[in-house]
């Protein structure tokens, strides 16, 4: 009997390796779909006001550039945010994200937070599922040594969130773009670029002048 456990053994761990084989490759591309709707979320668990501009931005650059992710965009954001009677600049967080989510029936939040490991920083990002119990779909992490670096390490999570919900690894070389050549490598010479953006939204012009003659002045390479 126990010669017979031993020989039956062999194919059936030879099947459950098979077939663990076959979820690792396929998983991934089951997570989400070019149909399915995301929206992207942020929380600054620093104490650096620098960050509450310039991540969001970052990883909103960045996960643009995908063909595969369909981007909830932030004039959607703000209709639905006033049918929530919040304020239409109100910041997407983890909890406020999933709100959204699910009154637009999107698929999917990919949040994203820092937070400092001692003198590191930690760039987290989650893909939560939207409804009933939050699922997280996909996680990954980005450790840096230095602020300055933040930015590669967003960059590097990109890549891998793009990968990890299911974008092929040739999408994300075709249409990854370094955050440096896009933009600029200076997170104050962004954050400038940001209230830019906010300003001119706001019809303010003069003033969004002034913030992108500060980017570039903070970075004369600036994209």
């Amino acid at each position: 009997p126990l010669r017979r456990i031993g020989l039956w053994a062999v194919p059936i761990a030879v099947a459950l390796i098979v077939v663990g084989l076959v979820m690792l490759t396929r998983s991934p591309a089951g997570v989400l779909t070019e149909q399915d709707m995301v929206l992207l979320a942020f929380e600054n668990l620093t104490r650096d006001a620098v960050f509450d501009e310039t991540v969001p931005l970052a990883m909103s650059i960045q996960l643009e550039q995908s063909p595969y992710l369909a981007l909830l965009s932030a004039d959607h954001i703000r209709e639905t945010l006033q049918m929530m009677r919040r304020a239409p600049d109100t910041p997407l967080t983890r909890e406020v994200g999933l709100e959204v989510c699910e009154r637009v029936g999107a698929r999917a939040v990919i949040v994203t937070s820092i937070t400092t490991l001692g003198s590191r920083y930690a760039i987290g990002l989650e893909a939560i599922a939207c409804g009933a119990g939050h699922d997280v779909l996909v996680r990954r992490q980005e450790v840096v040594e230095a602020k300055e670096q933040v930015l590669d390490g967003i960059q590097r999570g990109a890549e891998a969130i793009r990968q990890a919900v299911g974008e092929s690894a040739a999408s994300v070389r075709r249409y990854g773009t370094p955050m440096i050549q896009a933009t600029t490598s200076s997170l104050d010479a962004l954050r400038q670029m940001r209230l830019g953006d906010v300003a001119r939204e706001l019809g303010q012009g003069t003033a969004a002048l002034d913030h992108y003659r500060q980017a570039v002045l903070l970075d004369p390479d600036f994209a």
